[in-house]
């Protein structure tokens, strides 16, 4: 990435930009490049398909429809600006690129300054530009958020929080526990969520979301009847890809039922949170397999807060429906320390079982919390 305006940012910040305003059937390009010839006019056209950006090889999308444009469905490549497009000079990727000219590949750039040297000799190129003030503001609403990935992309796996549903347990449709495939509640990508992380479903019992969040919001408090019940922890294996591309691998309709509350019974249980939409609820699925289950916990959650409050936080965020939360390795290792504290040895090898080779820092004599 060169020193510069967008240095900071990789173009995953535009895979993100480009999935999330489609999802919102508000993503738009400008059209600024029409075979090879600039285009007078500043037109902006609606994207009506959009392929899920899993990875950064060329083409980074294979398949992008937008709307009056003539040459259809096609491939396209992304970059912060037009004259960083090289592969055309690329001996790597010589029959790449060709399949890319004939299936009338295009570019899709942040802000168009050149045309690459040589392009025109290969190809009549089409270039399309982001609403960039719009990218700008998107950047900024998650600036936090980007930042701390980039920090992190550099080191070892996640760890995330999510919290257990019906959809989790419920036999009426197979469990999640068993089928190993989930959704989240966000709008995590694989950007975000990756092959080997750590996911650790969480329940609990004994007070409801709205006693929970009130006891929080108004006085900062953890309910005192709120206790830890259950941590299934499992690794991902697979990344989060569309419900219609995991159900093709099956060969299902997209609209299988996949999870309790999409089947029958669970479309009219009143546990479930009726939506008004009739469409599909889940539309992103990622794998995972069993690492450790631990149940039966009976750990109260303001006695757990004077020890470990960033996890006990965490916990409320998502127990309130706030999406998923990832946690520090630190902290993952913590938290069971104390599970294995508490429960006084019930839970045998906990910490073999429950931690990498790598976290495992602990010998026979190292206390716990308590």
């Amino acid at each position: 990435m060169p020193y510069g305006t967008w240095a900071f940012l990789h173009e995953t910040v535009i895979y993100e930009y480009l999935m999330h305003r489609f999802n919102e059937n508000q993503l738009r390009l400008r059209h600024i490049i029409i075979n090879g010839l600039k285009e007078p006019k500043e037109r902006w056209l609606k994207v009506t398909n959009l392929q899920d950006i899993t990875n950064t090889r060329f083409p980074d999308i294979n398949s992008i429809t937008i709307k009056k444009d003539t040459k259809g469905e096609r491939p396209a490549e992304v970059k912060f600006t037009t004259s960083m497009f090289d592969y055309h000079r690329s001996k790597h990727h010589v029959k790449i690129y060709n399949e890319f000219v004939e299936k009338n590949g295009c570019i899709i750039v942040l802000k168009h300054d050149t045309l690459p040297k040589g392009i025109l000799d290969k190809q009549l190129i089409d270039v399309f530009q982001l609403d960039e003030s719009d990218f700008t503001s998107f950047a900024r609403e998650n600036f936090v958020r980007f930042l701390n990935r980039q920090i992190r992309s550099h080191q070892h796996n996640k760890t995330w929080l999510m919290i257990q549903s019906k959809n989790f347990y419920e036999d009426n449709k197979l469990a999640a526990s068993q089928s190993n495939r989930w959704c989240p509640t966000d709008n995590l990508t694989v950007f975000d969520l990756s092959i080997d992380d750590k996911i650790i479903f969480i329940r609990t019992k004994g007070a409801s979301k709205q006693n929970v969040n009130m006891f929080w919001s108004r006085h900062r408090m953890i309910y005192s009847e709120w206790f830890l019940s259950e941590l299934w922890i499992g690794k991902v294996t697979s990344p989060i890809q569309s419900r219609k591309e995991y159900c093709d691998i099956y060969g299902w309709e997209v609209t299988t039922p996949l999870w309790y509350d999409e089947t029958e019974i669970g479309r009219i249980d009143k546990k479930i949170t009726q939506r008004k939409s009739t469409g599909i609820r889940w539309n992103r699925v990622f794998e995972f397999k069993k690492v450790q289950e631990l149940k039966n916990l009976n750990i109260q959650m303001n006695q757990m807060n004077e020890y470990l409050p960033e996890f006990v936080h965490a916990v409320i965020d998502i127990y309130t429906g706030k999406g998923s939360r990832e946690i520090s390795t630190d902290l993952y290792v913590s938290v069971m320390e104390y599970i294995a504290g508490y429960t006084n040895g019930i839970k045998e090898n906990l910490l073999v079982s429950a931690l990498d080779t790598s976290e495992l820092k602990l010998t026979e004599s190292t206390p716990f919390f308590h």
